[in-house]
C-alpha cells in the first residue's frame, strides 16, 4: 500500500507544473511495474518476464535442461527464441499480460500530470486507462494527423496491445529490423525533442539499441547542451 506522503508529494508536484513548465514524460517498464492486468496479475520487470515466457509460453522448467539454459540469456534473446518457436502463443501471452491494466495510485497521479507530450517503451495500456488527459496514441512509424482536438501525443515506441499493426519490439532481430528499415518518425521526433525540451524519465534505462541509434544518427551526444533531463528511479 502506498503512503499518503507519496501521494501528497506527487499532488504537490502536479500543481507546480504550470502552463509555463510542461516537460515531456518518458516511461519504461519500471513505471508500470506491479500494476495489475485484467486477470489481476502484476506486471513484471525484465527477468521475471523472461522466466514467465520460458515457463508459460515454451512450457519449460527454468531449473533444468533447456529452460535453465535459456534463463541465463537476456530477455531479448529469450523473446526472439520464443517468437521463432511459437509466435502465436507468445503474442497471445503478451496481449493478455499487458492488457486492461489498472494503475496504482502513484501511476495514476503521474499519468494525469499536465505533460506536454508522453513517450513510452511500454506496450501496456496503463496510461490509456489511468489518465483523464486527452491523448492521441501514436503507434505508427509513419506520421499521421492528430484528429483528437486539444490532445497531447502519446508516442508508443515499441508497440501497443491496443494496436498490433506495427507489432512489438522486444527481440534483437526486431531491433535490427527497425534500424535497417525506413526512418521511423516516432524516434526521429524523440531525437528532435531531446535537443530542446525538458524530460522526466521514469523506469527506463535509456540504453535501448533503437534509441541509441537514433541519437547517434541525429548527432546527439552527452557533451552538448539540451533541455533538462530528470531521471526518476
Amino acid at each position: 500500500m502506498e503512503s499518503n506522503e507519496t501521494a501528497n508529494n506527487l499532488e504537490l508536484l502536479k500543481r507546480k507544473l504550470s502552463k509555463d513548465i510542461k516537460p515531456i514524460l518518458f516511461t519504461g517498464a519500471g513505471f508500470s511495474y506491479n500494476a495489475q492486468n485484467g486477470n489481476g496479475d502484476m506486471l513484471p520487470l525484465g527477468n521475471e518476464l523472461k522466466n514467465r515466457i520460458i515457463s508459460e509460453v515454451l512450457s519449460l522448467d527454468i531449473s533444468t535442461g533447456i529452460g535453465a539454459e535459456l534463463s541465463n540469456y537476456p530477455l531479448d534473446k529469450v523473446y526472439g527464441y520464443a517468437f521463432t518457436e511459437n509466435e502465436g502463443q507468445l503474442i497471445a501471452f503478451m496481449m493478455t499480460l499487458f492488457s486492461n491494466v489498472k494503475a496504482l495510485a502513484h501511476q495514476k497521479i503521474i499519468s494525469n500530470f499536465p505533460w506536454q507530450k508522453i513517450y513510452t517503451l511500454n506496450i501496456d495500456d496503463l496510461i490509456e486507462n489511468a489518465t483523464s488527459l486527452r491523448i492521441n496514441p501514436v503507434n505508427s512509424s509513419k506520421p499521421r494527423p492528430n484528429i483528437i482536438k486539444n490532445s497531447i501525443d502519446y508516442i508508443k515506441l515499441h508497440g501497443c496491445v491496443r494496436n498490433m499493426d506495427g507489432g512489438f519490439i522486444f527481440s534483437h532481430s526486431e531491433y535490427m529490423n527497425k534500424l535497417s528499415g525506413p526512418l521511423d518518425h516516432r524516434f526521429a521526433k524523440l531525437a528532435e525533442d531531446l535537443q530542446t525540451q525538458d524530460f522526466v524519465c521514469i523506469g527506463n534505462s535509456g540504453d535501448e539499441p533503437d534509441i541509441t541509434y537514433y541519437l547517434m544518427r541525429f548527432g546527439i551526444s552527452n557533451d552538448k547542451s539540451y533541455g533538462n533531463l530528470f531521471i526518476v528511479n
